[in-house]
């Protein structure tokens, strides 16, 4: 799974969501959820569900950027290769 952070903001894999997720670390153990990246059929969505916290820390979006950049060539990339598996 990818992980990408920078300073308190983190993108990974959520066991409790199933899903990736963006966090704001707020001191260790503690942190926020603050958006959700939702799988459709065509790519993914970034659901913003503490824009307060996302909006605040130009840090959320620089992460935020390049994780839906990941997230959408690794779709690309499964789409392709259901193309050529068929």
């Amino acid at each position: 799974m990818e992980q990408i952070k920078l300073r308190n903001i983190e993108f990974r894999w959520s066991e409790e969501y199933q899903r990736y997720e963006l966090i704001k670390w707020n001191g260790d153990p503690y942190y926020f959820t603050i958006a959700l990246y939702d799988k459709t059929d065509r790519g993914y969505e970034l659901r913003i569900v503490r824009p307060s916290l996302f909006f605040q820390d130009k840090d959320s979006w620089t992460v935020a950027k390049h994780s839906i950049t990941f997230l959408e060539s690794d779709f690309d990339q499964n789409i392709t290769t259901e193309e050529v598996d068929t």
